[in-house]
């Protein structure tokens, strides 16, 4: 029980100066958090994908995020590729190279669409998945 109190005076000790009345936070400015909640958003990229597996013919249904963009590579097309891992509705994951339609045409109406190519393991039907997948992503 003395470990357990020590361990938490140390943590409370330790963060006790990590934050500032005059810092933005939720409780010192709310708007602030609205904001900050709409740039985690925008950065991962939330997005609901309808997998085909090729090799299977079915159609999965799942939901995925980016993991990383291929925006400061200065190649044509290529610098508008995501690559994005998702995870399926019933027990799988997959990771897809998307391409965002809003950065390949200049259009920003296609900005919630994207296609791509994607590659996983659905555990449940114990199969693997290969396929084109289309995406509607949610930003702000």
């Amino acid at each position: 029980m003395k470990k357990l109190i020590a361990g938490v005076l140390l943590s409370v000790a330790m963060l006790g100066g990590a934050a500032f009345a005059d810092e933005p936070a939720i409780v010192n400015d709310p708007p602030n958090a609205w904001d900050n909640f709409k740039r985690a958003i925008n950065v991962v990229e939330p997005s609901g994908d309808v997998l085909y597996s090729s090799l299977d013919g079915d159609f999965k249904y799942g939901s995925s995020i980016r993991l990383y963009t291929l925006e400061r590579f200065n190649v044509p097309v290529v610098n508008d590729m995501d690559v994005r891992l998702g995870w399926l509705a019933d027990q799988g994951s997959y990771l897809t190279l998307a391409l965002a339609l809003d950065r390949v045409t200049g259009n920003p109406a296609l900005r919630y669409v994207s296609v791509g190519l994607s590659g996983g393991r659905d555990f449940q039907d114990d199969e693997w998945l290969l396929g084109p997948t289309f995406s509607a992503k949610l930003t702000f």
